[in-house]
């Protein structure tokens, strides 16, 4: 990488720096021509294998994937540009599924000093998507995707002020981008402002949307982890710049006897105005394993003035340990608790040692700005234990240092809790027809949503034209039938949808390939528009989305939504806004020779929600998002999908002493504070290997792990995780040849990366591999005493499509000018289907079954069983708001508690409740999570979920259900603790009942619906 490099601090020696120079004028003209960037300095070059940090296996060479590139400052503004050179470019994905094809990733930390050892990504942190889009002048503007900015982190936030354009080029693409300081809420940015950032250049080149390798700036193997970003300056118009100190290192390692001190001696440098120095240390006492601590061991004296309590700042004083003990680590006058452990990390993963509150045991930090002398400083470490003949109380010292870095930010100041008028929140009991349709054509429809004649304060009446055509392998597009096919429509209207029928019959003597497209043209009409769930906020986007098929936009008056129904087109389905024009499509669907195929699909009108809506979320969120809601649940009424959800599930790994709580107490403690209805294990280093567990696995592991579950908590149910798409074991991939997902090349599809070790295989009723995913789950049953399963990837796995035998009769890649047929495919959700279908009912016939992803077909939601998605993105719940609305717990950022009370709030913000992930966290008292099941819902909303035995909220209100039930509230603080005190009024309307709830910001609440009196 040729860029200008600094020496820094002997505590960073390991670290290079980037230098963003200044840009003087002229100014950059953001168009995609990097001409003007010629002689900007500090150009860097990623060209060789070492670059490579995620599948470098996958790289064959610089005419693969390469990159030579800038990044710039002026005031106001961040500038990137790259000239990548690829040699397939391939982007079909827009918005936050960008990264499956072709682009850029930059990762930003403007608060780089706060926190240095966290690891997730928070406050001052950023992760931009920049796509050249597809680079193709189809005139189609679903295959032709614009270049886009998209911000992964923080979620939903704005991209408003960034400008973005890309060129085609004979070995590649060029990609320039230019990012407003003001939307990163960098207040200033001048010469030597420091930031953690990285760079990485991302590559497909498969048929099937895959991140297949990528190439960064650093060298570092790739993780998604703040602590990999590398520092940056900002620089001078000739790239110079100079990094402020971060740290000094003072001694790497020291020992200090009982009933003895240390002297250490250092010059400081020069603390830079705004930022705080801290003296920062690890210690222990040697033992060989986790034995408690001598308690106020170590004290440490700075220029003849002791450390304090009050100085001590990377933990609470007073922690809760795993066991149920509550110790001061350190007291207020600085004496410090030193655990026994065998290193500086195994106290944080003993079951009955470690810090619940998720800090690190053995590290110390102190602020010591106010005690520091610009010329020698002179540190006393003193060990206070007193001699023992039975234990060495010796204290180990490491990483002796001192870190300059940003104070912490002030407290959030949190919105109180209403004073005035709330509003009445019930679920809605009638659904009455707002619109009428009529049929201008064959494929022209005409919706007239709303009301000609208004009262004050409702919005008038919307027209709608739906427009359908439907391609010929003659390169021709046609409203009905032609030579190679006969369209018949049939239109059933409901209260809350138009269903519509288009059914093909072939009639060419061969296979017919058919690109369905149905639009919506409301150009300035349109005020925004939802894909997938998730907003656009650039008003453009395709999406391939299964579990959340839908296209919706509304105007100021009302709007309409896009959405197939039948299995085929679900799987099939893109959804689009291009230019104001709403779309609907199906881009793969081939008419088999001598086939009738029909495609079911619907339109959802909603009209602008009036004076008499009952929803906050109607408007206060802003222009349209009530409109999405109304969608969302017309939606889920029309899709019958509002069944009763029964479990609070949790992941609790069979490893005593590491994982598991070693204690029947303490499981049961586990298991309560959790509100924890299934319990699963995972087979651990057992998954994949399919063969090999089912003759030779430690079964009676489980057997064991089970029996305990059974004798602490009879009630719960104790659930085993199973993947019915991979195997690890080696002789299988010769055993099910015939039965590999394959690509378009032939080879078999892998999970990628660093788990290319794990082969996809396509599990049907007939083949081989099916018989064995069959035992594998007789095994789980019989053999290791499950009561039910976990169901992960249970749609598909790294691949959606398979190319090769068997043929699933209705996929194809058609050439999106000729509408040829280019070559036959099988989607791996519908070819897997009987078998999956098969084996549901059969779990479901023995136990609970819970699945990973929201359901891909008409004919698995039917089964209606419970399912989550992850949540490494809180915008994956946007996947479920078709189906069952649980998001699982972020295992990339929980580490406590109050991390996962976090993310049950922002999974609200999505109408979802909550699953937990990380069996790390142990709650110490039970919370919003206990009260959330068995819920069945009727509406979702943005912040809270009615359902009919609960409401479960982070929205003030007066909540009911339009009937005299009582009502049990418990409600909880910013933190996640329940508010035993907390008065929530019991109002009567007219012979109903509602409860009065008015919740401060990060408060909420759980609603549980009682008898009526």
């Amino acid at each position: 990488m040729a860029c200008c490099l600094l020496a820094i601090l002997p505590v960073m020696a390991d670290e290079l720096v980037y230098v963003i120079p200044l840009k003087p004028d002229p100014p950059f003209t953001v168009d995609g021509d990097l001409s003007d960037w010629q002689g900007v300095p500090n150009q860097f070059n990623l060209n060789d294998k070492e670059h490579v940090t995620w599948s470098g296996d996958q790289w064959k060479g610089p005419s693969d994937l390469s990159a030579k590139g800038w990044m710039a400052w002026r005031t106001g503004t961040l500038f990137v540009a790259v000239e990548v050179t690829d040699d397939v470019v391939a982007q079909k994905r827009c918005g936050k599924d960008m990264y499956l094809g072709d682009h850029v990733e930059l990762y930003l930390d403007f608060n780089p000093n706060h926190e240095p050892g966290r690891a997730s990504f928070g406050d001052g942190q950023w992760t931009f998507g920049i796509s050249p889009g597809s680079l193709t002048t189809t005139g189609d503007p679903q295959t032709d995707i614009k270049p886009e900015v998209f911000c992964y982190r923080p979620v939903n936030h704005s991209i408003k002020g960034v400008q973005v354009a890309a060129k085609r080029t004979p070995t590649g693409y060029t990609l320039e981008a230019a990012i407003p300081f003001e939307l990163l809420k960098v207040s200033a940015v001048d010469q030597n402002t420091e930031v953690n950032g990285e760079l990485a250049i991302s590559d497909c080149d498969s048929a099937e949307p895959k991140q297949e390798k990528m190439m960064t700036l650093s060298t570092r193997p790739w993780e998604s982890s703040r602590l990999r970003l590398g520092p940056m300056v900002f620089g001078d118009a000739a790239g110079k710049g100079t990094l402020p100190p971060r740290g000094l290192a003072i001694r790497k390692e020291m020992t200090i006897k009982p009933s003895s001190q240390e002297q250490v001696a250092f010059d400081a440098p020069a603390i830079p105005p705004g930022k705080e120095a801290y003296l920062f240390l690890r210690a222990r006492m040697h033992s060989a394993k986790v034995a408690g601590w001598g308690t106020g061991a170590l004290a440490l004296t700075l220029n003849g003035q002791a450390v304090d309590g009050a100085r001590f700042t990377n933990r609470p004083l007073v922690s809760k340990t795993g066991g149920g003990m509550t110790t001061t680590v350190v007291t207020s006058t600085g004496e410090a608790n030193v655990f026994f452990s065998p290193d500086f990390t195994a106290a944080d993963t003993d079951s009955h040692y470690r810090l619940l509150d998720g800090s690190k045991a053995c590290e110390f930090e102190f602020r010591v700005t106010d005690l520091l002398k610009s010329a020698r400083n002179e540190l006393a470490l003193q060990n206070r234990s007193e001699n023992d003949p039975q234990i060495d109380r010796t204290i180990r010292v490491g990483d002796l240092g001192l870190v300059i870095k940003n104070p912490p930010p002030p407290p959030k100041q949190r919105r109180p809790a209403p004073t005035g008028s709330i509003p009445n929140i019930v679920p809605a009991d009638k659904f009455p027809r707002r619109y009428t349709i009529a049929e201008k054509n064959s494929t022209t429809l005409e919706i007239k949503v709303g009301d000609d004649h208004p009262s004050q304060g409702d919005p008038a009446s919307e027209v709608f034209i739906v427009k359908s055509q439907f391609s010929s392998p003659d390169g021709q597009w046609n409203a009905g039938s032609c030579e190679f096919y006969e369209h018949h429509r049939r239109i059933e209207p409901r209260d809350e949808a138009i269903l519509v029928f288009d059914t093909f019959k072939n009639v060419a003597q061969r296979d017919v390939p058919i690109i369905q497209r149905h639009t919506c043209a409301l150009e300035k009409r349109l005020v925004r528009v939802w894909l997938g769930g998730a907003c656009m906020e650039s008003g453009q986007g395709v999406l391939e989305k299964p579990g959340n098929p839908s296209t919706y936009g509304v105007t100021s008056q009302a709007g309409i939504g896009l959405l197939p129904l039948n299995d085929a087109f679900q799987v099939h389905a893109v959804n689009s806004c291009a230019d104001g024009t709403l779309g609907l499509a199906d881009n793969s669907f081939v008419l088999k020779n001598g086939s009738t195929y029909t495609a079911e699909w619907c339109l959802v009108p909603t009209a602008k929600p009036g004076r008499g809506q009952n929803h906050p979320a109607c408007h206060p969120s802003g222009v349209g998002k009530g409109d999405f809601w109304e969608f969302v649940n017309a939606a889920r009424r029309v899709l019958d999908v509002n069944f009763t959800l029964p479990y609070q599930f949790a992941f609790l790994r069979p490893e005593p002493k590491v994982w598991m709580p070693d204690t029947d107490e303490n499981i049961r403690s586990f298991i309560e504070n959790k509100g924890i209805h299934v319990l699963c294990v995972s087979t651990d280093a057992d998954t994949h290997a399919s063969t090999h567990f089912i003759e030779k696995g430690d079964h009676a592991k489980y057997v064991r792990y089970f029996e305990i579950v059974k004798r602490v908590a009879p009630d719960v149910r104790p659930i085993i995780y199973w993947d019915c798409f991979l195997d690890t074991h080696a002789p299988n991939i010769e055993r099910f040849k015939a039965d590999r997902a394959l690509k378009s090349d032939g080879t078999q599809l892998d999970y990628g990366g660093t788990y290319s070790f794990m082969k996809i295989f396509l599990p049907t009723p007939e083949n081989g591999f099916g018989a064995e995913m069959a035992r594998f789950v007789d095994t789980l049953f019989d053999k290791c005493g499950a009561r039910g399963i976990y169901w992960d990837e249970i749609e598909h796995s790294a691949c959606r499509y398979h190319y090769g035998k068997p043929w699933d009769e209705v996929s194809g890649d058609i050439d999106p000018q000729t509408f040829t047929l280019v070559n036959k495919k099988s989607s791996v959700t519908l070819l897997s289907q009987p078998f999956r279908l098969q084996q549901a009912k059969r779990i479901l016939a023995r136990g609970p079954l819970v699945g990973n992803s929201p359901p891909h077909t008409r004919s698995m939601a039917r089964l209606k069983f419970q399912r989550f998605t992850e949540t490494g993105l809180i915008s994956n719940c946007a996947d479920m708001l078709l189906y069952s609305p649980v998001a699982l717990g972020d295992h990339l950022t929980e580490r406590n508690e109050v991390d996962s009370y976090r993310v049950m709030l922002a999974a609200l913000d999505y109408g979802c409740v909550y699953n937990w992930y990380d069996d790390h966290i142990m709650p110490t008292h039970k919370n919003l999570a206990c009260y959330m099941f068995p819920i069945t819902p009727m509406e979702l909303h943005e912040g809270y979920i009615l359902g009919k035995e609960r409401i479960i909220t982070k929205v003030s209100g007066l909540y009911g259900w339009n009937d005299a039930s009582s009502h049990e509230a418990h409600v909880f603080n910013e933190k996640g603790e329940e508010v035993a005190d907390f008065k929530t009024p019991l109002v009567r309307k007219d012979g109903k009942t509602f409860t009065e709830l008015r919740l401060a910001e990060d408060w909420s609440a759980a609603i549980l619906r009682r008898p009526e009196r």
